[in-house]
């Protein structure tokens, strides 16, 4: 392969990749999911499915949010019966925040799109992991200065 194909291998692979991101954009971005909440308040239910009990912060955080949207996005699954939110007895300002019996139904009735991830990067080579780790931490850093 000349170093002309290589390039264009590269370049229609970027491509391909600009594509998958913007269609996940989209879809993040559609109203609801099949199960009567918005995207970003499954992808909250999924979060702390995998991080039960944690306090507002973490979910900020590991959402990458705002406080202010995460208290907002929290209020809302609160009022909808799908978290509960309990004192944590070190700091009466700050509460554990888990799902109910039914933000499980919920977050179960749709598989999570980081599982789907996370079973396709399981398939990958360590080589190939460490080259998509790296690529993909660039990209992170060049959003940052952006």
């Amino acid at each position: 392969m000349s170093g002309d194909d290589a390039m264009q291998d590269r370049l229609r692979l970027l491509a391909q990749l600009e594509r998958q991101i913007r269609m996940l954009g989209d879809g993040l971005a559609a109203e609801t999911t099949a199960g009567g909440v918005s995207p970003i308040e499954w992808l909250a239910l999924c979060w702390l499915h995998d991080h039960p009990g944690v306090p507002l912060t973490a979910l900020a955080e590991g959402l990458h949010m705002h406080m202010g949207t995460a208290s907002r996005l929290l209020q809302s699954l609160t009022d909808r019966g799908f978290v509960e939110s309990h004192r944590l007895s070190d700091n009466r300002r700050r509460y554990a925040i888990s799902l109910t019996p039914l933000g499980r139904r919920m977050q179960a009735a749709e598989p999570c799109p980081h599982g789907r991830m996370r079973r396709a990067l399981h398939r990958l080579s360590d080589e190939d992991l460490a080259t998509v780790s790296y690529i993909l931490a660039g990209c992170l850093k060049q959003g940052d200065r952006a």
